[in-house]
């Protein structure tokens, strides 16, 4: 992999961990830890605990995501606030990809034939 496209993918995955964060909760609220777990097994991101703590933070902070205690553990969820941005967020990258003549099932040619 070259040095363009890692950096692609870092800014892609580790600089907008919330987007990943929100669809793991998708099924319902976790803990801290199954959230860093997800990540790093459905989505193959090599981050830290404590990034995604921050994320937490910072989500939290702005009305993403409201924890809760059960059982001793504290558990996040996604608010309604979150969901939207969620949304906002998938349509632009949707639309983005669109300007790329490309949906969210493009093959491994993009381009279409074209540079």
């Amino acid at each position: 992999m070259g040095k363009a496209l890692s950096r692609f993918i870092s800014k892609i995955t580790k600089e907008n961990l919330w987007i990943y964060v929100i669809n793991t909760l998708a099924n319902g609220p976790k803990t801290g830890y199954e959230i860093v777990k997800e990540i790093k097994g459905r989505y193959m991101i090599n981050v830290t605990t404590v990034s995604v703590y921050v994320v937490l933070y910072k989500m939290e902070r702005d009305g993403l995501l409201e924890s809760f205690d059960k059982d001793g553990k504290k558990y996040y969820r996604v608010t309604e606030e979150g969901l939207r941005e969620y949304g906002d967020a998938i349509k632009a990258l949707v639309d983005l990809l669109s300007r790329f003549n490309c949906t969210l099932k493009c093959s491994g040619d993009a381009t279409g034939g074209r540079p």
